[in-house]
Order: structure tokens, then C-alpha cells, then sequence
């Protein structure tokens, strides 16, 4: 009878212990200021959807300095290799980090983007961002699903406070870049047997008056006369820290052209990914310009005035 008690007990302390290990299947990261979900997911090799779902965040959720978050297993996620695939990096939404703090926060809403795959369809696209297709139409003003591949959409919203500015972690800082050197081919000049005196040519220099802050679009800014000034606000996006790649957001203005903005006597050059959404955060705005373009200008405040150029 002992006999038998002691192996009831010892299949009951197996089975707890093999409920540990598997509730531990995680990592636990601590948040850092500065460090944005999109951050951490490239730092474990794993997703920022992986993690949202592991930690039952929605898009709603604003992470805090020290919160402690459950990291999945990399051999669940996409590989670091696959996310490096694509050649051209497109804006990605990074969720906002604001500061722990103790005062009540308010702030304004700031739209989270999603650029199409290949075969994406809305359905999956709101499942992965745990919102509806309609959601989704509605925040984009779109007439139908049908969706293509390169198409930006807005995918939700996060709330972005004012309790304490948190200065904006670009994911790649770290990244050492070299420049790439391109050698002049060297003036050959050949010999005769008289001495001809050789005319020298001199190649004229062009100097690009467009400075890198300025960003990668500006060859393409073709102006036709129309000028607009008005309030201006940001939306988060990954790209433009190092690529110089600004976007915004700006109505009656064909998706893809290049526009010039100008604010603080500063300008940057962006392409329009689409409309201002039909949200009451933007009412009475000209123009949304990704947080990277924002800071090219030296700006900080939540709205500020712009003119653009188009």
C-alpha cells in the first residue's frame, strides 16, 4: 500500500514539473527606454505579432519602461534570414514605448501601417493585428478588398502620451555603415611620337544641392506651382532613420508623388503613401509626416505648422 502511495506521488510531482517547463518556454525581457516592440522582436529573431499574442497585447497596448515582456522561442518565428529577404525596406509600424510615469497620461492617436505581402488578403491582415476588415476599409476609405502587393494600410492606432517625451530608438542605430568609395577613373594620356601639346578637359563638377538630411526622394520633387500651409502631425514608421526614406500622409494628393516640406526653416522631401485617415485626431490637419522626417526638421511637438510644396 506505502509502495503504491509513493508512485501516486511521484506521477504527481512528474506531472507538475513537465507544467513548469512548459509554462517557462519563454524568454523575459525587460523593457528599456528608448526600445520599441519592432526592436525587441529583431532582437530575439522572432516577430512582433509572436510577441503581441504571447502577451495578449492588442494594438492598443503602450509598453513602459521596466515592464517585464515573454519573449517566444525564435524556432516559432520567422527567421532573421527571411525578414532580411527583401531588398527595399518598407515603412513598418513601431510600437509606441512612452516613459513609466506616474502622472495620468494624454496624448494623441498615431496610425500603424502595414505594407501588403504577396497574396495577403484583408481577412489575414486583420487577423494578424487582431482587428476586422471593416476596421481596416474604414480607416483606409477603401471602396473595395481588393488589396496589392507594395500597398500601405493603416492597421490600427496607438496612443501616443505626453507624460514624457521617449526619444525614438531607431532599430538599426547600431549598425556601423560604410561608405563606399568610388574611385575616379584615372586621365590617360597617350603618348606620340611628336610633342603635341594635349588640351586639357576639365569635367565640370555638379554639386547636389540637396543635403542627405534632406532625404533619398528629393531627385525625384517635380513642383508644379501648388503650395499649401497648415497643422501638421507624425505617424510612426521604421523606415527613414537610415535610408532617408520620409513619407506622409496628406489628402487630394496622388499616392506616390513627391512633395516638399518646410518647417522650422528646415526641408525634407517625402512621398505620399495615401489620405489623412477619417479620424477625429486629425481633424484640421494638412499633413501627417513619418517621426523620421519630423526629426530631420527638428521638431518634437505633437503639431506643428507646415508648408508643402507639390
Amino acid at each position: 500500500m506505502n509502495r503504491m502511495k509513493i508512485v501516486f506521488l511521484l506521477c504527481i510531482f512528474l506531472l507538475v514539473t513537465v507544467a513548469a517547463m512548459a509554462q517557462d518556454d519563454y524568454l523575459v525581457h525587460t523593457v528599456k527606454k528608448g526600445e520599441t516592440l519592432s526592436a525587441i522582436a529583431k532582437h530575439f529573431h522572432t516577430t512582433t505579432g509572436d510577441i503581441m499574442r504571447l502577451n495578449g497585447m492588442t494594438t492598443k497596448s503602450i509598453l513602459k519602461i521596466g515592464e517585464k515582456v515573454k519573449i517566444p522561442p525564435a524556432a516559432t518565428a520567422k527567421s532573421a534570414t527571411e525578414t532580411a529577404s527583401t531588398s527595399v525596406p518598407e515603412p513598418t509600424a513601431v510600437v509606441n514605448t512612452p516613459a513609466a510615469t506616474t502622472k495620468k497620461e494624454t496624448g494623441t492617436s498615431q496610425p500603424i501601417l502595414h505594407a501588403v505581402g504577396e497574396k495577403e488578403t484583408l481577412y489575414g491582415i486583420g487577423k494578424k493585428y487582431n482587428v476586422s476588415v471593416s476596421q481596416i476599409t474604414s480607416w483606409n476609405k477603401l471602396k473595395t478588398t481588393n488589396i496589392h502587393k507594395g500597398q500601405h494600410l493603416i492597421v490600427g492606432y496607438m496612443t501616443v502620451g505626453t507624460a514624457e517625451a521617449v526619444p525614438v530608438n531607431n532599430t538599426a542605430a547600431d549598425t556601423k555603415v560604410t561608405p563606399q568609395v568610388i574611385n575616379a577613373p584615372a586621365v590617360i594620356t597617350p603618348q606620340t611620337s611628336a610633342a603635341v601639346p594635349v588640351k586639357k578637359t576639365e569635367t565640370p563638377v555638379v554639386q547636389n544641392s540637396v543635403t542627405n538630411e534632406e532625404g533619398v526622394f528629393a531627385s525625384f520633387y517635380q513642383k508644379i506651382g501648388k503650395e499649401l500651409s497648415g497643422a501638421a502631425a507624425t505617424f510612426k514608421t521604421a523606415s527613414g532613420w537610415l535610408d532617408k526614406k520620409y513619407y506622409v500622409l496628406m489628402n487630394n494628393v496622388t499616392e506616390g508623388t513627391v512633395v516638399k516640406v518646410a518647417s522650422n526653416n528646415k526641408t525634407v522631401y517625402a512621398k505620399v503613401l495615401g489620405p489623412l485617415p477619417d479620424i477625429k485626431e486629425d481633424s484640421g490637419l494638412l499633413v501627417r509626416i513619418s517621426n523620421a522626417a519630423a526629426a530631420s526638421l527638428g521638431i518634437s511637438d505633437s503639431k506643428f505648422p507646415v508648408t508643402v510644396h507639390y
